[in-house]
């Protein structure tokens, strides 16, 4: 959010994991909290004209794009994007380097934790609630599913710290974790 807000005059793609991540995201947490700059989404469940128009919307007006990978292929974002963030690591190499468009290293004394933000949006959106629930298992899944397993192993990960980072009070339960 800080990031967003530091270039709201720039055309920024930002790079999620899952289709829920970037509805609950886009659709719902950014639009309330109105960043200064427009939000558009690119998810796999769209179909193909719809994806080409919003690239084409793109290429003409400035908004930040947060999509799936399926951005990352087949469509050129390197002449028409600024920035391009990767929230998510990609799930191979070669889709890390079909994300990538520039490398920034963040200023860390600028960044701030979301959590905070989130949790009071949830609280404020109650509504919100189900659909983050969904985005988290949903990337639980993804990670669980990663052929690498010295990288991507779900037993390894701080799973109650993401979940707060998603301003989760509590860390939802998950079968395939237990």
């Amino acid at each position: 959010m800080d990031f967003v807000k530091a270039h709201l005059n720039s055309k920024i793609l930002v790079f999620l994991s899952t289709c829920k991540q970037v509805i609950f995201f886009v659709v719902e947490a950014f639009k309330k909290w109105r960043p200064g700059i427009s939000l558009k989404c690119l998810h796999g469940r769209m179909k193909q004209e719809r994806r080409i128009n919003i690239y084409s919307q793109l290429c003409e007006q400035r908004f930040v794009l947060v999509s799936t990978d399926v951005a990352a292929r087949g469509l050129d974002f390197n002449k028409v994007v600024d920035w391009v963030v990767q929230v998510d690591c990609p799930e191979d190499v070669a889709s890390y380097i079909h994300r990538l468009g520039l490398i920034y290293k963040a200023n860390m004394k600028r960044i701030q934790p979301m959590y905070g933000l989130l949790s009071a949006l949830l609280v404020k959106h109650f509504e919100l609630q189900e659909l983050v629930v969904k985005a988290f298992i949903r990337y639980m899944q993804c990670i669980h599913i990663q052929k690498e397993k010295d990288a991507f192993d779900v037993l390894q990960l701080p799973i109650d710290e993401f979940a707060a980072s998603m301003g989760l009070a509590l860390t939802p339960n998950i079968r395939f974790v237990n």
